[in-house]
């Protein structure tokens, strides 16, 4: 499923954040999940398509390596300037962390290390110059108690095999009558708008920063809070999709749309979510949808591809049928006139060769046999 994140990825993402030093760590890997090699490089590919791994790195001790001046700057900015400035000092390459917090005083932080004290003052008001902030602070932090990256824990491996599973979970096909609503915006709201604007084009997207997003996306630009959120959210609302870094946000979202029977997915969260996304090959009109439960995404995705490949044909069957279908009457004439057609070894040959307009003429020669009209 596109937007499910299973046990077995979770797993893998529990291993990979600290790669084992060897030769082939990634076989190392597999072989602690019980796991193939290729499923576990498949994962993280996936994982860093869908951006739930940033990249692959090393993590440097700065101390030891003689960058020991480690400076936090405070600043309070005006809240229409936040992303902006945020965003600036983001792309300085010195900047290691850089947040947008409120409650305080001051709306946002950023750190920046040198070798010397002297050098990162220097530095840090050269940054608040160039960009015309005078309201600032900054603290050297002096001693280190802690610091590390968020880990997922790492559960026993019988506890990897639990995949999540569902005997309610039923593969229906939704009538997008009503509006559709995607909250957040970045990679991940881009990837729904493309999913979703294959089935609807009334599609609004609510984000806090300006988007790339085809014309016929309504984008809605604020900063959301709990109390404004479902006013975005008409009465109409065929499906609501919670994709926002704020996962409080996002649950609260879930619960109004529950509580209003709207449908809900949340991404990455399938406990939230009333309705989930299979992984889906789609054709023309042919719509191919696969589900394992969320046994084994990975086999979704290669079932997927294989479909990709093979639709073609599939596709100009549909082509060819479906005009007939809609002129039969009854289920039972329908099915015994689409079989004549189907199980016709020349209209077969036709459809293999690529000579469609031929196909179509022998069939309906043989609608015209074996129809009652």
């Amino acid at each position: 499923m596109l937007n499910l994140i299973s046990d077995e990825e979770l797993a893998v993402l529990a291993e990979v954040q600290r790669l084992p030093f060897v030769s082939e760590p990634f076989a190392e890997i597999a072989k602690r999940l019980r796991m193939k090699e290729e499923e576990v490089i498949d994962i993280c590919k996936d994982l860093l398509d869908r951006g739930l791994i940033r990249r692959f790195g090393i993590s440097v001790n700065h101390r030891r390596v003689g960058i020991s001046a480690n400076l936090m700057v405070v600043a309070n900015i005006p809240e229409d300037l936040v992303d902006e400035i945020g965003e600036k000092i983001a792309a300085i390459e010195r900047v290691t962390h850089c947040y947008n917090r409120i409650g305080w005083d001051y709306n946002l932080f950023f750190m920046i290390h040198s070798e010397t004290k002297e050098e990162v003052i220097s530095r840090a008001k050269e940054i608040m110059e160039d960009l015309g902030i005078t309201e600032y602070k900054h603290m050297f932090s002096t001693r280190e108690f802690k610091k590390i990256s968020f880990e997922i824990p790492k559960r026993e491996h019988e506890d990897h095999e639990k995949i999540i599973e569902s005997k309610f979970q039923l593969p229906i096909v939704l009538n997008l009558s009503g509006p559709v609503i995607i909250f957040g915006g970045g990679q991940v709201g881009r990837r729904k708008v493309n999913f979703l604007s294959k089935f609807t084009k009334n599609i609004s997207v609510i984000s806090k920063a300006s988007l790339d997003l085809p014309k016929y996306v309504k984008l809605h630009l604020i900063n959301l809070d709990s109390e404004k959120f479902s006013k975005y959210i008409p009465e109409n609302t065929s499906l609501v999709v919670g994709a926002l870094s704020d996962s409080q946000l996002n649950s609260k979202i879930s619960d109004y749309c529950r509580s209003h029977n709207i449908l809900v997915n949340v991404v990455d969260n399938p406990a939230l979510s009333s309705v989930i996304f299979p992984a889906l090959s789609k054709n023309g009109d042919l719509n191919i949808t696969i589900s394992t439960g969320g046994k084994c995404p990975f086999l979704s995705k290669k079932l997927r591809e294989y479909l990709d490949s093979i639709t073609d044909p599939w596709t100009d069957w549909l082509g060819l049928l479906a005009p007939f279908r809609n002129e039969l009457v009854g289920i039972e004439e329908k099915n015994r006139v689409l079989s004549k057609i189907y199980e016709n070894t020349e209209v077969q040959s036709h459809i293999l060769k690529k000579e469609i307009e031929l196909a179509k003429i022998k069939a309906l020669e043989i609608y015209n046999v074996f129809s009652k009209h």
